[in-house]
């Protein structure tokens, strides 16, 4: 696809440590309260995206217990957490509403599905609420106190009606996909638009999340009948840079910001 053919050899140069340093984590279960069962493509498919996100909501919400840059010592929080929000959370869940308003859903509505009006009325609430958390972060570079308990609030009460919301989807995506008898190709070329539209630097950031919180629900066999649907090309860059920039700059940044320690390194690393 486009996608596969615009990836360059490297698109940009490795870090000092190996994506494959780090250890993946063990399989914990689906974090969906409506779907405890991946054993079908139509179960795993709203699952690919919103457990990435109910993985990082579960890292954000430790983050944010031991968030105060106005303490001192801690005054590196405000920018680090900034840039963390803005690089691998806010630009990326506003993308995937998006997605999900201008492709998907409109492919389902032209199948004949009738797609709840309260998804879109969501997506727009989200949204702002989103554009107000951008701003917010972006003030935290400034050192505006109040822009952090502000923050704090914001997220923590967008994260709460995200998982409302990422239920319903759950059980109305997976349903509609049964109903309506989609085929598994038919619904990856709806996704490969998404993909197409995202581009290499949303691939860049969310497909990494995407597989690593993967690991978690679906355990090893669902990443590898996932990656079977991934051009080859994508997840060879996921694996020479992409793995090495979420290691680096997200997992890492993230465990900093809950005052933990390092993230595991692979056995033997």
């Amino acid at each position: 696809g486009v996608l596969a053919q615009a990836i360059p050899a490297r698109s940009h140069p490795p870090s000092a440590r190996s994506p494959r340093m780090f250890a993946w984590p063990e399989k914990r279960g689906i974090a969906s309260t409506v779907i405890r069962s991946a054993d079908t493509w139509q179960a795993r498919s709203p699952l690919i995206p919103h457990e990435a996100f109910r993985w990082l909501h579960s890292e954000l919400r430790l983050a944010l217990e031991n968030f105060d840059p106005s303490v001192p010592g801690q005054e590196w929080q405000g920018k680090a957490m900034s840039e963390w929000l803005r690089e691998y959370y806010l630009e990326s869940i506003h993308h995937h509403h998006d997605a999900e308003e201008d492709v998907y859903n409109p492919w389902l509505a032209a199948l004949g599905a009738e797609v709840p009006p309260s998804i879109a009325s969501d997506h727009r609430e989200l949204v702002a609420t989103i554009e107000v958390c951008l701003g917010l972060a972006k003030s935290l570079v400034g050192g505006d106190a109040s822009a952090a308990s502000s923050l704090k609030r914001e997220l923590a009460g967008m994260m709460d009606v995200l998982e409302v919301h990422f239920d319903m989807e759950d059980e109305y995506y997976s349903r509609v996909l049964v109903d309506f008898n989609v085929t598994q190709a038919e619904e990856g070329a709806a996704v490969g638009r998404i993909n197409q539209d995202m581009g290499l630097e949303g691939c860049r950031v969310l497909l990494p999340m995407v597989v690593y919180a993967m690991y978690a629900w679906g355990g090893p066999e669902v990443v590898e009948q996932f990656k079977g649907n991934v051009p080859p090309p994508v997840w060879a860059t996921l694996e020479s840079d992409w793995l090495d920039d979420f290691f680096c700059n997200n997992l890492r940044v993230i465990r900093r910001l809950q005052g933990r320690a390092e993230p595991e390194l692979a056995e033997g690393a």
